[in-house]
């Protein structure tokens, strides 16, 4: 990409430099999760998802399965519910959004430096999906 003087037409050959361009590289800050709630709860997954399958079909490819018991699911998971709700509570964690729980990762900036080719794309900054000019 010409980097130098350039102002829509090539002058000479001399200012070319690689710019890294590509939007899916990106480095992460992660933070990690104030509590590891499935280890603090003794959920365990496998025994879960072995409980459905016991008490289901399976067709004989094993790609699907039917008669799963609703109600249990949904017992389940109001009881799993109702329990994280009261361990959390017990601990003041209710006040934690669900980043801060759960823990995630955010984006860390790379600011490039002003050349002509930048200069406009510096005076626009996204909301949502539309561009808008910050001048």
């Amino acid at each position: 990409m010409p980097y130098g003087n350039y102002r829509g037409k090539i002058k000479d050959e001399r200012s070319y430099q690689w710019v890294p361009l590509d939007p899916s590289f990106k480095w992460y800050r992660y933070h990690e999760p104030a509590i590891n709630l499935t280890k603090a709860m003794g959920f365990n997954a496998t025994e879960f998802i072995s409980i459905i399958m016991n008490q289901s079909t399976i067709n004989e490819s094993g790609y699907y399965i039917t008669s799963v018991n609703q109600t249990f699911i949904r017992q389940f998971m109001e009881n799993l519910t109702n329990t994280t709700y009261d361990y959390l509570a017990e601990r003041n964690l209710t006040n934690l959004t669900l980043n801060e729980l759960l823990g995630y990762r955010e984006i860390i900036p790379e600011k490039l430096g002003s050349t002509p080719e930048f200069a406009a794309l510096q005076s626009y900054r996204e909301e949502g999906r539309i561009l808008r000019s910050t001048r």
